[in-house]
């Protein structure tokens, strides 16, 4: 039997499907999973055809270690399907157009992996990156293009769009500076050689 205690409980744990969890749109039924996740700092969100639990507070505690952490490939990669699957869209105002059109906004596997041309493999960021995000519930990967997950869908626009923007840009200044070490011991080395 379906209880509001179960459904927190996964909630936790996981997501739930929206068309296997109907009672989570029964007002009574939402109302006491939001107060049993509320206790715990969570929130009930909707997206993407899931039912989540979210933070509602970001601030992390001293000697917290979160279950589920991302590397900085990753959180760049995040950062990345943000920007081309959420922010883009809205900045062009294409959301509103694709939402009347029944479509929803996605992106090329090539135009994803752009800015980590030359550093990363296609196969490393295609099947081990895309990969653990896909299996992580950020992103879905349908006909050769790539959309929203539930966890990306989920995301507060305004603190994601200046958290992404900053991942990135940290991943491309650090990727510009490990570059330019390169090119100046190459440097350092030639001038050695005459």
């Amino acid at each position: 039997m379906k209880t509001p205690e179960r459904a927190a409980a996964l909630l936790v744990c996981g997501t739930l499907e929206r068309a296997a969890w109907r009672e989570l749109d029964d007002e009574p039924f939402a109302t006491t999973v939001r107060e049993l996740l509320g206790a715990v700092d969570l929130e009930l969100v909707a997206a993407n055809g899931r039912w989540l639990a979210r933070p509602r507070s970001s601030g992390e505690e001293e000697g917290f270690e979160p279950t589920f952490h991302l590397h900085s490939v990753e959180l760049a990669m995040v950062a990345s399907l943000y920007l081309h699957l959420r922010y883009l869209p809205t900045q062009a105002g294409e959301q509103e157009s694709a939402n009347r059109n029944g479509e929803e906004p996605s992106v090329e596997l090539d135009d994803l992996i752009r800015p980590f041309a030359g550093t990363y493999t296609k196969h490393y960021l295609e099947q081990i990156v895309l990969g653990h995000l896909k299996r992580a519930g950020f992103c879905e990967q349908r006909d050769h293009r790539y959309f929203a997950g539930p966890y990306l869908a989920a995301l507060d626009p305004i603190a994601a769009s200046e958290r992404a923007k900053a991942a990135l840009d940290t991943f491309l200044l650090r990727r510009f500076l490990r570059d330019r070490a390169a090119q100046l011991e190459e440097a350092g080395e030639r001038r050695a050689a005459d």
